[in-house]
């Protein structure tokens, strides 16, 4: 199992590698880690600041396979910072059991403490009523940007 540095590293270079395969430039910031994201991404004009989160956590009290993804961080001194919409334009989030990179707009995420993804298909109710979203639906950065 990786220490969460470690995943957290490995979530940053899967989801910089999409960004390039699209031919995207990389921009990460030298600072004490208090950004709001993890890198920018540029292409013609556009610059896209991305948040990564990964998770290695399968929710065993869903049905099927379910992958929570932790928005929160905690920073120096145990102070928690909730996931910011506006500080960011594209959330990249890591599933390591899937080796996938889904990509969301971050104005698309109403709740600022975690989001789940599931990787098979179930009804559309279920996974409507528990804010679900399928991988497969969220794993083509260009369909994203």
């Amino acid at each position: 199992m990786y220490k969460s540095n470690q995943m957290g590293f490995i979530g940053e270079s899967r989801a910089i590698t999409e960004f390039l395969k699209l031919g995207f430039s990389i921009y990460v910031p030298f600072s004490d880690g208090n950004d709001q994201f993890d890198f920018i991404a540029h292409k013609n004009d556009k610059l896209l600041k991305v948040e990564v989160k990964s998770t290695t956590y399968t929710d065993p009290r869903r049905r099927g396979n379910c992958y929570q993804v932790g928005l929160r961080s905690i920073r120096y001194k145990n102070r928690i910072r909730h996931f910011d919409p506006s500080k960011s334009d594209i959330l990249a989030a890591y599933i390591q059991p899937l080796d996938v990179v889904c990509f969301v707009k971050s104005s698309d995420i109403t709740n600022t403490t975690g989001i789940t993804f599931r990787d098979n298909l179930s009804s559309s109710v279920y996974m409507k009523n528990h804010k679900q979203r399928l991988v497969s639906e969220y794993i083509d950065l260009e369909k994203v940007i």
